[in-house]
């Protein structure tokens, strides 16, 4: 069966890591792989990130049916699985309409929010301000750890949670693959 999977969190969690794994760890097991960074569409349409106020709801809209629409793409061309990577927090209304033209097309939707222990996150963010050459930004991390905070109080029963504070990427990856072939985190409109 084809396979949506959306792996959300807050910044920091390693979803985009994870998302780079994908492909070498699984491609033997499911075939081919498409990852997917929801950021970038939205990006496509305000890429500095102002955020206009009376725009962002569509915006917001408009940058979800274009990620929704180019994982279709890829699943009518032959990819068995489509991940995206986003650290939107998913309203059951959006997900609804997310998730009805996958399933019209015979497509299985999950859901799995990354979730490490506060301290794991605050290692992370100080790990890529290194990484980048910069100080690190205690900002930044009471930040991620807020954002984290709020990904977990909006977590929605459909999702399945990982806690990758130990886990590698590739072994994020296998985790998630194993929670979706046990059918976890699948979201029905």
């Amino acid at each position: 069966m084809k396979r949506v999977v959306v792996i959300s969190g807050a910044m920091g969690v390693g979803k985009s890591e994870t998302l780079k794994s994908m492909r070498e760890t699984l491609i033997d097991m499911v075939g081919e792989i498409a990852v997917l960074e929801s950021d970038q569409f939205y990006m496509m349409i305000d890429p500095r990130w102002t955020c206009p106020p009376d725009r962002v709801d569509h915006y917001n809209a408009v940058s979800g049916w274009l990620l929704r629409e180019t994982a279709l793409g890829f699943l009518r061309a032959g990819f068995a699985w489509v991940a995206i990577a986003s650290n939107g927090h998913w309203k059951q209304r959006s997900t609804r309409e997310f998730v009805r033209p996958f399933l019209l097309e015979n497509v299985s939707v999950h859901h799995i929010t990354l979730d490490p222990e506060e301290e794991i996150l605050r290692q992370r963010i100080a790990q890529r301000s290194k990484a980048a050459g910069l100080a690190v930004d205690e900002q930044r991390a009471a930040e991620a750890v807020e954002m984290l905070f709020q990904v977990r109080q909006a977590l929605g029963t459909w999702t399945h949670v990982v806690d990758n504070s130990q886990l590698t990427p590739e072994a994020t990856v296998r985790a998630i693959h194993d929670a979706i072939e046990r059918r976890h985190g699948l979201m029905h409109p």
